[in-house]
């Protein structure tokens, strides 16, 4: 199962949106450089980063890092020649780096693997610029003698020269196909730039787009063809940047933000964003759709100088004056969808000339307008992840036991389907030539893709099969441990999907408590669910399981605990799955989208109930913590510093207002947390926090795992915290029926749970050595939570 972030994107669009952020999220600040960094790179597989640079008067430099750790890869420091411009080739085999002002072997190729000098090229006197064709086969390369060189690769040799720029060349760029090349060039004392675009095959100048006043009015600085090849973008030092239409030499779109001092532009990937960076010392990113600046950077402490995107576009790196090279996430995907939904929804209302008022208002109501929304985001997000995902099946394994394949992707998660033995060879023989067809997608964990659904078909038979991520598969990996003499099975459990790796934990140790290590549902509670037939429609939950935090210790068990509570919601208590709001790792913004802010509680879970009609249950499964000024409540979401929770933690006073002014039936919250901070703070005593909690909730209830100044604990042999384990138990066995009426109402469970001698104090007792005494509160403890009939 995957999280439905796709469902509440929607709602900034009913509360505005803040595109421009000054404080984008900085991943790595990389300090390694002597000298300025020229430029900067991303590898084909986004792995590594390379950056070089040097001046006039110093040995350039060469830095190759690791981009998930941070580290230097490799490391050259006494190049003989300054390095102005470096990247990738193709298939990410080698780097080259060039520069220099003289002609004498300026031009050197690196072996990624092992880091060591392969090949030296004599180039043109004082290379500025390089760029590689899409296939590796072509390269380009500009420099101080005012030429634009083409090289054949396959050779090493140059292969047409193109002279007609007056300037010395700031930068060259091929366009994908290989058949045009766009070069910039300027003089700065007498604000004077250069574009031009070449047919690479015939060497005709086909436009002069720059040339004494003509588009840019100062030096251009940098040009990059878009991903499809359609449009060129250039900046300058006169702070614009435009997008050129390649076919009619016209411009497309006009960019300017004076004093900005333009170095370098980029396209995105997906080519919908261009960034740019400059003199100013920063690094912005911006919508062509639209015009606006979506983020920008700030961090540098001088200009910076080049900037590159990973070939997914999720990272942005930048390096400059200052010698550091940093690591920057960009646009979230939320975002990107965000944008993409406001413009379609912005041109469906758009009113037609001939439309009558009444048809009108009729076809924009409040009703098609979300459903228009939804339609709009779904086709977002589809969209996006096709551009992605290249359905590579690198390994395919079968269970026969199961009849189930798992195939492994390249750039996807693995897909568990479903194909009958008598068919599996033919399907496991065209594994490769399969097709996949009509793929649905929704955000897993706020920024990446996960599968919703798609048709496998095999080409030669013609068989078609489904994969659903609605649907639990059990898949043996067929692990057998055999030693003479004595033969070992180790089965593994039939547990449910992991969809951050999307494999089924086969762990049979489950009393490891490492905290790197996540565990999910594998205990009896996580199968054969009871059946009661339970119906409601118009049930609205959010199940929201916080687990990987960025600034305090991990909560093992948290996903597998909302993984675990949303399956009974569906299968058990009768909930229909769009109507549960699922988050695993939620940030600050999402509680905030989802439960509103302080004064406005017109969140996700407002806007989707049906007043008077639908029954709310919230369970949260994370950390809480006090603050330490004013001791008040907080949720922990996944980005918050514990030492500042008052201003990066959710108010679980503002959350509990907010839920009493739901039009809702009633309010069921059902909290894995504790709040005294001995989870979160280091060498405090606990703190019995001040909060109204669930006490202003009508027809409310609320059953928390701990009392204020006690610590909620985990069942590592359950892989779940102890009070959720004793909360599904109780609806797994009907054990918690005590009156044996088929109806289990949260005084039943409550008084289940808390028992003394079986419950959650017992084994809280036992198992960690601490006292946990679940609490319940709220002013309806009879409300009925299960009906078995």
């Amino acid at each position: 199962m995957k999280n439905f972030y796709a469902t509440f994107i929607f709602i900034g669009l009913s509360i505005g949106l803040i595109f421009a952020q000054t404080n984008s999220e900085l991943i790595h600040n990389l300090k390694g450089h002597r000298q300025p960094i020229n430029d900067v790179a991303i590898s084909p597989d986004g792995k590594f980063a390379a950056s070089g640079g040097g001046t006039n008067y110093s040995p350039g430099e060469l830095i190759v890092w690791d981009i998930e750790s941070g580290q230097i890869y490799f490391k050259y420091e006494d190049i003989p020649f300054m390095v102005k411009s470096l990247d990738f080739s193709p298939d990410g085999k080698y780097i080259l780096t060039a520069g220099g002002i003289n002609p004498e072997k300026n031009f050197i190729v690196w072996e990624m693997r092992t880091g060591k000098k392969v090949k030296e090229l004599i180039g043109q006197r004082g290379i500025s610029s390089f760029d590689f064709s899409k296939d590796g086969n072509l390269m380009v390369t500009g420099g101080l003698n005012q030429e634009v060189n083409l090289w054949d690769m396959n050779q090493g040799r140059i292969i047409g020269s193109f002279l007609n720029h007056v300037y010395y060349i700031t930068e060259v760029s091929i366009s994908p196909d290989g058949l045009f090349i766009a070069s910039a060039a300027g003089q700065y004392e007498n604000k004077k730039g250069e574009l031009k675009l070449w047919n690479a095959q015939n060497g005709q100048l086909i436009y002069n787009l720059g040339w004494f006043g003509e588009g840019h009015k100062h030096a251009v600085n940098s040009v990059d063809f878009s991903p499809d090849g359609k449009y060129l973008v250039s900046g300058s030092e006169d702070g614009t940047f435009i997008i050129w239409d390649v076919a009619t030499g016209k411009e497309f779109k006009n960019f300017t933000e004076p004093y900005t001092q333009i170095t370098k532009v980029r396209f995105s990937p997906d080519g919908s964003y261009v960034a740019t960076c400059g003199k100013d010392k920063t690094v912005k990113i911006w919508e062509i759709a639209t015009g606006k600046k979506v983020t920008q950077y700030r961090g540098h402490l001088q200009e910076v100088m080049s900037i590159a995107f990973d070939p997914k576009g999720r990272l942005l790196a930048s390096g400059g004056g200052d010698k550091f090279v940093k690591i920057w996430r960009t646009v979230p995907l939320t975002v990107k969808i965000e944008n993409y939904v406001r413009n379609k929804v912005i041109e469906w209302q758009t009113r037609d000339k001939y439309e009558k008022t009444a048809d009108y208002q009729q076809r924009v109501s409040t009703e098609n307008r979300q459903k228009k929304i939804q339609e709009f985001t779904q086709e977002a997000i589809d969209m996006m992840a096709q551009k992605q995902v290249t359905w590579e099946v690198i390994q395919s394994d079968y269970d026969p036991d199961n009849e189930t394949f798992r195939l492994t992707f390249k750039d996807l998660s693995a897909l568990y389907v479903k194909v009958p033995s008598f068919e599996a060879p033919a399907f496991d023989n065209q594994i490769k030539a399969l097709q996949f067809k009509n793929p649905h997608f929704t955000l897993a964990d706020g920024d990446k893709f996960a599968l919703l659904h798609v048709d496998i078909v095999n080409p030669v038979n013609g068989k078609a099969y489904a994969y659903d991520s609605q649907q639990y598969i059990a898949f043996n990996a067929n692990l057998l441990n055999l030693d003479l003499g004595n033969i070992e099975m180790n089965v593994p459990n039939y547990a449910q999907i992991d969809t951050e790796n999307n494999n089924p934990n086969n762990n049979n140790n489950n009393n490891n408590n490492n905290t790197n290590r996540q565990v999910y549902g594998i205990s009896e509670v996580d199968f054969k669910l009871p059946r009661t037939g339970m119906n409601n429609p118009d049930a609205v939950a959010v199940v929201i399981g916080n687990s990987k935090y960025q600034k305090t210790k991990p909560v093992n068990f948290a996903i597998s605990d909302a993984r675990s509570v949303r399956n009974y919601l569906t299968d058990v208590m009768g909930f229909k799955p769009g109507n549960i709001i699922y988050l695993e790792n939620a940030s600050y913004t999402d509680f905030k989208l989802v439960f509103g802010s302080k004064g406005n509680p017109q969140g996700k879970l407002y806007n989707t109930i049906k007043p008077g009609k639908s029954e709310v249950f919230v369970y949260y499964s994370g950390h809480g913590a006090p603050s330490l000024k004013d001791q008040q409540a907080y949720f922990i979401p996944v980005e918050c510093d514990p030492q500042y929770v008052d201003l990066t933690g959710f108010p679980t006073d503002v959350f509990y207002d907010n839920l009493a002014q739901l039009p809702a039936t009633s309010v069921t919250v059902v909290l894995d947390a504790c709040f005294s901070g001995e989870n979160i703070y280091e060498n405090i005593s606990p703190i019995v926090i001040k909060s109204k909690g669930a006490l202003g909730l009508k027809n409310g209830a609320l059953l928390a795992s701990s009392e204020a100044d006690q610590v909620s604990s985990w069942y590592n042999e359950k892989a779940h915290g102890l009070f959720t384990y004793f909360f599904l138990k109780a609806i797994h066995d009907k054990n918690a029926d005590a009156n044996r009426d088929n109806q289990l109402t949260l005084e039943e469970i409550y008084n289940f749970i808390a028992d003394q001698s079986e419950g959650v104090p017992y084994y809280a007792r036992r198992l960690h050595g601490i006292d946990q005494t679940p609490v319940i509160k709220g002013q309806n403890p009879k409300k009925v939570l299960v009906n078995y009939n």
